[in-house]
This record gives C-alpha cells, structure tokens and sequence, in this order.
C-alpha cells in the first residue's frame, strides 16, 4: 500500500519509491530487479524545478524516517544519515571541489537542512503503526513536549 502523504506533489514530499521498497523489505518481501523493466525520464529541468524537487526529496526523507521511528522501527534512523551524506555533504563537497558549481554546492548545502524540516514536519499526521503509513493530519502546531510524547510513545510501542 502506498502512503499517499509521500509522493512528487503530496503533501509530506517525495519519497514514495524508497518508501514502498522500504516497508516490503521490513515486512519481510523481496524485491526483484529485472534487466528488461526500462523506465524513461525526462530530467531537463529550470533551476526553480531543480530547487523544488530536491528540497520534496529532503522533506520526504525526514517525514518517511518521522514515521518509521514512530512505528517503533528505530533502525531507520540511518535513512536519514545516509542521505546527510550521500545528498548534503557529499554533493556540496563535489560542487565545490569537482564540478566548482554553486547550484550543486547549494543543492547539497539544502539536503542537510530539509530532512530535518520534514521529520518535524511528520508529527503534524497520525501514523498507523503497522502498516508504517500516515493517516491523517493532526494538529497545526507542534510543540517541543510533543515531540518527546511521540518518541517516548514508540519506544513503549518497541515492548
């Protein structure tokens, strides 16, 4: 089941491949790759579209962690460092010293920061639990003791 919070457009951001694919595996499924499945994409982009995509990137990674923790998945964690390294720090080192590109320093610089702003952004919906999927929005504003609610919630979840 997709969440539709996740996805190019919705409301949470984009990672809804990286979801699917994520919760299959955690339930146990398998993934196949098959050579012959060929997908085309049209990447020419604006500047503007290239600065909207990545920051839904960023965002969807922090709100897909948010749930996942919340879900008492506390393992998923290194989601979100991994893309601080493969998307933030690795792609403004290469705009820096490589390509010698600010768009690229900038893009990576924005991956470090809007991960986080999603998995704030996350404690706005209500996750169903078992399914790893958020099911509605909850409240407009968020507070700090909120939060440690919500994360003390899924470490009982975990027992």
């Amino acid at each position: 089941e997709f969440d539709e919070f996740l996805g190019a457009g919705a409301v949470l951001g984009a990672w809804e491949d990286r979801d699917i694919g994520y919760r299959i595996l955690c339930g146990g499924g398998h993934i196949l790759y098959s050579p012959e499945a060929v997908v085309y994409h049209d990447h020419w982009r604006e500047w503007a579209e290239v600065k909207t995509a990545f920051k839904n990137y960023g965002i969807g990674t922090g709100t897909a962690v948010n749930k996942y923790i919340r879900s008492g998945d506390w393992g998923s964690i290194h989601l979100i460092f991994g893309w601080l390294v493969q998307l933030g720090i690795r792609q403004m080192l290469s705009g820096l010293f490589k390509w010698r590109s600010w768009e690229k320093t900038y893009i990576g610089f924005f991956q470090l920061i809007y991960p986080w702003a999603g998995f704030i952004k996350g404690f706005k919906y209500s996750v169903e639990r078992k399914k790893k999927v958020y099911t509605q929005k909850k409240t407009n504003r968020i507070t700090p003791s909120q939060i440690s609610d919500e994360l003390v919630n899924s470490k009982n979840y975990l027992k």
